[in-house]
């Protein structure tokens, strides 16, 4: 009931993809049952370029480039600090990622806040820098009309006298001080601060406002923050050619970047590790999946007998319980003969047998790795599936080294065309 891709939910037609991206969806799986047919109005449709791996010694220069051909793509990243960092708007995610207030757990995060232009955003500071980068490009466009109307209806934020025109002079002076905005905006040494002194001085921001904002501590980092930033993130999300792996929803895109990177936090994505796996070895999804989940039962279950976390054994509880860790090592070794444990797990489990201590105890039954390792494959099959027309994936170089060409073969017999940036 856990398992991800249940096969009660069977499509024989993938509807998204062209058939090159299929076959290598298909051999990626590995799986005949979960195996897919293009649909029929693709049939015949070839990818501007083939499918393709570029092993890359600098890949943030390797996706630049790409860009540069593929200037629609959607740059896939593991986590949002690289997509933040990508938009360029890394310090503006940094400082909302620190706050207590969007901290995990609560009812929003950093990344609600940075990706809601509405008036439903939780961060009134935020919303106010998303009204301001609006401001600013109906000004761009000589739209004064919709400036007034906007701010108009952001009383809480805007004095709306100074919105009030009755004579040709007063629409003169407003048009002084937006131009005065717009100067300070355009700017980029102008911090955000800089843009809300601007906005308070030509009688546009309530001086309520920006003392409530000044009375904020959280907000105290944010203010140094170049508004150029909330600039490159408003044009982001009016249209967004960037994302993370571990956020995909389903939707689809012509061309796909997809950065293959490690997490060994939250996610724990060891994608790495499933490269080195997937090299070397032949297995399936289904077979993983069906391994992860009998082992991690054998590992809750161990646990539960004993009391404490395996990872948490100290000399007197190992002691207390070397009996059944043992009984239980055994039985995993003797029990898991396919592919997976012996290439992830085995190794442990000999070393404990051999050296029976409570270090290397806490080495055995770990679920963290094999499931970093799974959702890595998952993130993997999912990312690729999401390129309707072109696919391009970009690994690191120095982390493949110990397995470069078992790599490039791996790759090769799946479908992909490798080349070595």
């Amino acid at each position: 009931e856990f398992q991800t891709f249940d096969s009660t939910k069977k499509l024989n037609t993938n509807h998204r993809s062209i058939p090159a991206i299929i076959s290598i969806l298909n051999n990626i799986y590995n799986d005949q049952g979960y195996y897919q047919n293009p649909a029929e109005a693709n049939q015949g449709v070839k990818p501007d370029i083939m499918p393709r791996i570029i092993i890359s010694k600098n890949p943030q220069n390797t996706i630049q480039a790409m860009q540069k051909t593929f200037p629609d793509a959607l740059i896939l990243y593991l986590m949002n600090k690289e997509k933040y960092e990508e938009i360029g708007a890394l310090n503006l995610y940094q400082c909302f990622d620190k706050m207590e207030e969007y901290s995990f757990g609560k009812k929003y995060s950093s990344t609600d806040v940075l990706s809601d232009l509405s008036d439903d955003n939780p961060d009134p500071l935020m919303k106010l820098l998303f009204i301001v980068c609006k401001m600013v490009a109906l000004y761009n466009s000589g739209n004064f009309g919709n400036i007034i109307s906007l701010c108009k209806k952001q009383s809480n934020f805007f004095n709306t006298s100074t919105f009030k025109l009755s004579r040709h002079a007063e629409k003169a002076k407003l048009k002084e001080k937006l131009d005065k905005i717009a100067t300070v905006y355009r700017s980029t040494e102008s911090t955000i601060a800089n843009i809300l002194d601007a906005l308070q001085e030509v009688d546009i921001l309530k001086s309520e406002s920006i003392k409530d904002f000044e009375e904020n501590e959280e907000y105290k980092s944010l203010f140094d923050v170049k508004i150029k930033e909330a600039h490159n993130l408003f044009e982001y999300l009016d249209i967004p050619t960037i994302s993370t792996q571990h956020g995909v929803k389903g939707e689809s895109h012509t061309s796909i970047i997809f950065f293959a990177n490690d997490s060994y936090s939250n996610p724990n994505v060891r994608m790495y590790d499933f490269f080195n796996l997937w090299s070397n070895r032949e297995f399936s999804l289904t077979t993983f999946e069906d391994f992860y989940y009998s082992y991690m039962a054998d590992v809750v279950s161990l646990e539960k007998q004993i009391g404490i976390k395996i990872g948490d054994l100290k000399k007197d509880t190992y002691e207390k319980n070397q009996t059944l860790i043992q009984n239980a090592c055994n039985a995993a070794l003797e029990k898991y003969k396919n592919v997976v444990f012996e290439f992830i797990c085995k190794k442990d489990f000999e070393t404990y047998l051999s050296k029976q201590n409570v270090s290397a105890a806490r080495n055995i039954f770990k679920i963290s790795k094999v499931e970093g390792i799974l959702t890595a494959y998952k993130l993997f099959y999912v990312g690729c599936s999401r390129a309707k027309k072109n696919l391009m994936i970009v690994v690191q170089e120095d982390k493949i080294a110990t397995f470069k060409d078992a790599f490039i073969k791996k790759a090769t017999d799946v479908g992909f065309a490798v080349k070595i940036d």
